[in-house]
């Protein structure tokens, strides 16, 4: 699981006192850039996870294919209604 904190501020102390070291991650920024938005920050750790795990193999036996994807994205979209 990640845990994404307010854009401004991070995590609370609290919270990251209870995560052990090696499990959090952090995003290298240039001293003076301003931060990226939280969508931004969640959208390039779930993209490196995901390069991470096909590296390594993880994802082949669980894609999905091409009819399925369409079927949820339809779903999603309120474009299909949900057997019942």
């Amino acid at each position: 699981a990640f845990l994404f904190g307010p854009e401004n501020r991070g995590l609370p102390q609290q919270v990251l006192a209870d995560l052990p070291e090696q499990q959090r991650l952090f995003i290298p920024m240039l001293p003076d850039n301003r931060s990226l938005n939280l969508s931004n920050a969640v959208a390039v750790i779930l993209y490196e996870a995901l390069r991470q795990r096909a590296v390594k193999g993880r994802s082949e036996g669980s894609r999905l294919r091409s009819e399925e994807i369409e079927r949820l994205g339809r779903k999603w979209l309120g474009l299909e209604e949900e057997p019942s």
